[in-house]
């Protein structure tokens, strides 16, 4: 007889979670009183949730109202007993109330503690000096010295700006390639305004220098006398009475500028010599006059042109003696210049220094030869008149007489 098989037990199954949740979520009654409780409950609920959105109780309505209604009548009548206030403490001080249009009454007058308010208001409360205070003020006093320096016209901002730079970068110029912009100064209509710019004054020695060999190169005669002058003429002047010499950037500089012989001479020589120049600066010029190779004719005009100077100064003699040192076949018309200024001594009664005979006495040796017996007579004249040095005197003499034997 088979084996009666037993119940499977249902201890490891359980049930979907669906059912779960419901049953945790609601705990089972115990008894049927207990579930009435809890389904009257549930009824309360779900009427308070629908009465949510119902209108406010009209007694609990009412209430509120009147409440609002005391709240805003006591409020006005605040309002009212300021204004009377105010108006009162106006018709105080004797004077008609100020009414505008829609009868407010206003004042124009304001107490100090009253602006000051308004000032903390606006943000305008005085405050200490500080530091950025001080900044912008020097700036600003930086800006507006700026603004009075005369500008030329006509130049743009950037113009200005770039050259100013320029000018400030060749004060501290020792050697180097030069900027392209200061390069093409010579090119525009307007260099001289330009170059104002770079303050040329204030230029380094070898500034000077490339600046000179740029200008004289690239200048025609009339532009290249006024740079001579205007530019490098004072520099020189400068810096020899300041260093007592000249210094050998700036003596290159005269040396190059001898590329526009007519330009150097009319703007740095015959200048020089009509402003009574001193010995010192007579000798650096006369040096390069003897160095540098000048044009016959160039040489000859400078020098009637000093023969021709008046007053006469000890200068003179000293550039003279450099012209007539170099030996040219000086033209007729200089000899008779040349005679003529020593011949103009006759009647001076002063007594002429050292540096006038030692003119006389080169001139005398290097164009002996050229000299007529017109010429040598008006020499012989001034001698005669007192102008005989003890020393070179009889030297000038013995060249005369030499001639004449």
């Amino acid at each position: 007889m088979p084996k009666a098989e037993k119940p499977k037990s249902n201890q490891n199954r359980h049930n979907p979670l669906g059912t779960d949740l419901d049953a945790d979520g609601l705990a089972k009654p115990t008894s049927m009183r207990k579930a009435k409780a809890a389904a009257a409950k549930q009824r309360r609920q779900d009427e308070e949730l629908e009465n949510e959105g119902q209108v406010i109780p009209a007694n609990l309505s009412k209430a509120i109202l009147r409440v609002a209604q005391e709240q805003t009548a006591e409020l006005e009548e605040e309002d009212e007993d300021e204004d009377e206030e105010i108006e009162e403490v106006m018709l105080d001080e004797g004077d008609a109330p100020d009414v505008d249009a829609d009868g407010f009454v206003f004042s124009n007058t304001i107490s100090a503690e009253e602006e000051r308010a308004l000032g903390l208001f606006m943000g305008n409360e005085p405050r200490g000096v500080n530091l950025a205070d001080l900044i912008m003020e020097k700036l600003d006093e930086k800006k507006q010295r700026e603004e009075e320096t005369p500008v030329p016209q006509g130049l743009s901002p950037k113009v200005v700006k770039v050259y100013t730079e320029i000018g400030t970068w060749l004060k501290k110029y020792r050697s180097g390639k030069l900027p392209k912009a200061f390069k093409i100064i010579p090119n525009l209509i307007n260099w001289e305004e330009v170059l104002y710019l770079t303050n040329p004054i204030e230029w380094s020695a070898n500034a000077m220098d490339e600046g000179t060999k740029l200008f004289a190169s690239n200048l025609n005669q009339a532009m290249a006398q006024r740079f001579f002058n205007l530019v490098l003429l004072p520099a020189v002047r400068e810096d020899i009475f300041e260093n007592k010499r000249l210094n050998f950037n700036l003596y290159q500089a005269l040396k190059r500028a001898m590329y526009k012989p007519q330009a150097w001479l009319r703007g740095i020589l015959l200048p020089i010599a009509m402003e009574s120049c001193t010995l010192q600066e007579a000798v650096i010029l006369g040096s390069v006059v003897q160095k540098i190779s000048i044009p016959t004719l160039h040489s000859a005009a400078a020098i009637i042109k000093l023969c021709e100077m008046k007053p006469w100064y000890g200068s003179t003699s000293v550039i003279l003696t450099a012209f007539i040192n170099k030996k040219y076949a000086l033209p007729r018309r200089c000899i008779d210049c040349l005679v003529n200024h020593f011949a103009s001594f006759t009647t001076d009664e002063r007594e002429l220094p050292v540096l006038w005979h030692q003119c006389l006495l080169v001139f005398v040796q290097r164009y002996k030869l050229e000299l007529t017996p017109q010429h040598k007579s008006k020499i012989k004249g001034v001698l005669k008149a007192g102008h005989l040095h003890r020393h070179i005197g009889p030297e000038i003499r013995r060249e005369l007489f030499t001639q004449a034997e």
